[in-house]
């Protein structure tokens, strides 16, 4: 298959795209291709290893989504020429996958649930301490650290695919600000997340967002600190 799509001598072209050269680019056509016949039971015919080739060549981002969420589908004798497994595929394509916009979306909702879980210590008066939510005396600009929760953000994202794939069609709590949200809710242990989303009913649901929640706890405590009366941090990624 790869001789076919790289007859001899052209696989040094250049193509501008996430593949290098035309040799690397004729991998993703083939691991493509791969998804497309095990999905539709027919292997081997050229026109669509062509179409994806065409795809590969012209830097498509669908056919980075389609190889990230059927990687299983791949054979790994395939797979070993993109990457050394699904969550370093998905790092070194992360920006095809998830827009700017979307991550942002995610991290600004972390933040913004960090805050409103959070509290404070002040004294009252002399002898009165008061719990003040960390919501009224700050907003998500005076974080000093954002880029440590978009890092958490986006380690979590690369850990939970294909799984965030599905979860985003489930239902309304699949937007990136919802997954944000719960994905602090849920790693800082505050009796919600993404375990307590959908119908109780929904088998596929309650399975995921339990899944999605073990995930999430492995990331231990966000961290949200106050730093001074103008800034708050949250943990290192």
């Amino acid at each position: 298959m790869h001789d076919y799509l790289v007859p001899a001598g052209t696989g040094h072209l250049r193509c501008f795209s996430y593949a290098y050269d035309g040799d690397e680019a004729a991998w993703y056509a083939i691991a493509a291709a791969h998804v497309c016949w095990a999905a539709n039971g027919v292997e081997d015919d050229e026109a669509t290893l062509d179409g994806y080739m065409s795809l590969a060549v012209n830097d498509h981002p669908d056919l980075i989504e389609l190889i990230a969420n059927n990687w299983d589908d791949v054979p790994e004798e395939v797979r070993e020429h993109l990457a050394s497994d699904l969550a370093d595929f998905v790092t070194e394509h992360f920006d095809y996958l998830v827009a700017p916009d979307e991550l942002a979306t995610m991290v600004s909702s972390y933040l913004k649930a960090g805050l409103w879980a959070g509290t404070t210590v002040e004294l009252a008066d002399e002898s009165e301490v008061q719990s003040i939510p960390l919501d009224d005396l700050y907003d998500i600009d005076q974080c000093v650290n954002r880029w440590d929760a978009e890092a958490d953000c986006k380690s979590f994202i690369v850990q939970a695919w294909p799984l965030l794939t599905w979860w985003r069609t489930a239902g309304d709590f699949g937007s990136w600000e919802q997954i944000g949200h719960d994905f602090l809710l849920t790693r800082d242990h505050h009796g919600t997340g993404f375990w307590d989303r959908g119908n109780v009913t929904d088998y596929y649901v309650q399975s995921t967002g339990r899944k999605l929640s073990d995930i999430a706890h492995t990331f231990g405590d966000s961290g949200f600190e106050v730093e001074d009366e103008s800034w708050f941090r949250v943990a290192e990624a």
